[in-house]
């Protein structure tokens, strides 16, 4: 997945992954460990390049160690 995720950032064609890293991180997989951790920075990294320019750190995705935003 990551091989695949990378060429999209490279190829300047994000938007066909973005929708599957969400689907993905929507329902992280604690098997996978430090994966999740790779595969948002991803989705960041490919939001950025497809101009959403949202900050990661205060998406809501689903899963208690997502980052919340602070008050």
């Amino acid at each position: 997945m990551e091989t695949q995720v990378y060429q999209a950032i490279l190829e300047r064609r994000p938007a066909q992954i973005i929708p599957r890293l969400k689907e993905i991180l929507a329902k992280p997989d604690p098997a996978l460990g430090y994966i999740n951790g790779e595969l948002r920075f991803y989705l960041g990294w490919a939001q950025e390049i497809a101009g959403d320019h949202v900050d990661p750190r205060f998406q809501k995705l689903a899963g208690s160690d997502a980052p919340k935003e602070a008050k």
